[in-house]
């Protein structure tokens, strides 16, 4: 039987409970620093955005507002990718704990990129690498 593919919000909700297993897994606050505002600001941004993923999926033509709620979401969990990833600390008293936060953003990145607008796409790609050969006859396109 095949596995029903994981909605954006399951994906979130899988992120957002391996981002929980990270931070208790700090040393000291000094370790992953600004990682809960960081959370709190991508789970509420997550939060306004995920009613239009739907929409999306199906086809439907977003209102610019709506647009920039995913847009906002997908810039909050960047955000909380440059604090998991200039983590030194981390790399040296929990590097497994460490590696399962950075595989969980990769995840959810990866989850995220059929929402990006073309510009957004590209950064992406940049700093992830391409993850298909359609994201990447995409970019070409574009």
């Amino acid at each position: 039987m095949k596995k029903k593919p994981q909605t954006i919000a399951e994906h979130f909700a899988a992120f957002d409970a391996a981002m929980t297993k990270l931070v208790r897994a700090r040393c000291c606050e000094c370790d992953l620093t600004g990682i809960e505002p960081a959370l709190t600001v991508a789970r509420h941004a997550m939060e306004r955005a995920l009613p239009h993923f739907p929409r999306h999926e199906r086809g439907d033509e977003l209102t610019r507002l709506e647009r920039a709620q995913i847009d906002l979401a997908y810039y909050a969990l960047v955000i909380v990718a440059t604090i998991v990833e200039k983590e030194i600390g981390m790399q040296l008293e929990s590097p497994d704990a460490l590696e399962k936060g950075r595989i969980a953003l990769r995840t959810m990145f990866a989850a995220f990129t059929p929402y990006l607008a073309c510009e957004d796409l590209a950064f992406h790609c940049d700093v992830f690498g391409p993850q298909c050969d359609d994201e990447i006859a995409g970019l070409h396109a574009n």
